[in-house]
């Protein structure tokens, strides 16, 4: 099976959007290609191609596709500088600009002007995620700086619902366990929170659990939740003491702990089987190869990787 990952270049020591292999039997990774693009810090598979969210200072930030390693064209997104996350719903783009506090969902662009406690992370609105929801017809943006869930319909691209968090939340990522709730993560208060959802949108906090009760809030420094191969559980990530916790979704029970053998793990993803488990290791420049329980196999060296999709 492959998979691709991207990083950040320059100062972070990456080189671009790298695909691999993963031996479906052993758990090798053998590296396939690097295609030279600059801090390609989100990429997602489409449509044959691996497009990759280029996240500096410019101006205005720039998708690249890429086939079979070679760049098909790069454009640019109307939601300027910061760019970090984008989907796609029922072949919509839908982009999340960090430092400048928009949402994209095609042609539409939203501007927000939340702000939160945490000094230096919640001055101002950060959008961090636009996560698909079930159904196909709408988008949820995180807003990490002003504490904020926010639901775009794709059709009329008008906002239905909008949700404040607890002060200090800091909602990095989302993920959709039923028709009826989510959980957030908070980047800021290291927490998981179940939220009850609605059709027009996100309407209320019904639980919180600390995902990693030893580390200090502000700035905890939660990095990602994904479903596990366990069914009704989630695995999420924290970058200050290296470390995954498993959590059952229907009750917010914290499960076993996973300290990882590297540094920072800013995103990780399972493969489609379940049987493995790829983590990417930003400040220890280099992937972590797991099994999908979470016994370690062994490290492959790599230049500041931020994400992991895999590609079949």
């Amino acid at each position: 099976m492959r998979f691709a990952t991207g990083c950040y270049t320059g100062q972070g020591k990456g080189t671009g959007v790298t695909e691999w292999t993963l031996d479906p039997q052993s758990g090798a990774v053998q590296l396939v290609r690097t295609t030279p693009v600059e801090s390609p810090s989100w990429i997602a598979p489409h449509e044959g191609e691996i497009w990759a969210l280029t996240e500096d200072g410019a101006p205005h930030a720039k998708i690249t596709r890429i086939r079979e390693g070679q760049i098909r064209g790069t454009f640019e997104l109307a939601i300027g500088q910061g760019c970090c996350h984008f989907s796609f719903v029922k072949g919509t783009l839908c982009a999340a600009s960090y430092g400048g506090g928009k949402a994209q969902v095609g042609p539409h662009v939203f501007a927000f002007t939340g702000r939160g406690p945490v000094s230096g992370r919640q001055s101002s609105s950060h959008l961090h995620q636009a996560l698909p929801l079930l159904g196909g017809t709408a988008v949820l943006f995180t807003d990490l700086g002003g504490d904020e869930l926010i639901q775009v319909d794709l059709a009329p691209g008008e906002i239905t619902g909008r949700l404040k968090l607890p002060a200090g939340t800091g909602p990095r990522h989302a993920l959709q366990i039923s028709e009826a709730e989510l959980l957030v993560l908070g980047e800021m208060d290291g927490a998981v929170h179940r939220v009850r959802l609605e059709p027009t949108g996100p309407k209320e906090v019904l639980a919180t659990a600390v995902g990693f009760p030893d580390l200090q809030a502000p700035g905890a420094a939660a990095s990602a939740i994904k479903h596990a191969p366990e069914a009704g559980f989630v695995v999420v990530a924290e970058r200050a003491k290296h470390r995954l916790r498993w959590v059952r979704s229907a009750d917010l029970e914290m499960g076993k702990v996973v300290n990882l053998a590297g540094e920072g793990p800013r995103d990780f993803s399972f493969s489609p089987d379940g049987k493995w488990l790829i983590v990417a290791c930003q400040k220890s420049n280099e992937l972590l190869v797991y099994t999908g329980g979470g016994e370690f196999l062994h490290h492959v060296p790599t230049g500041a990787p931020t994400c992991v999709a895999f590609l079949d």
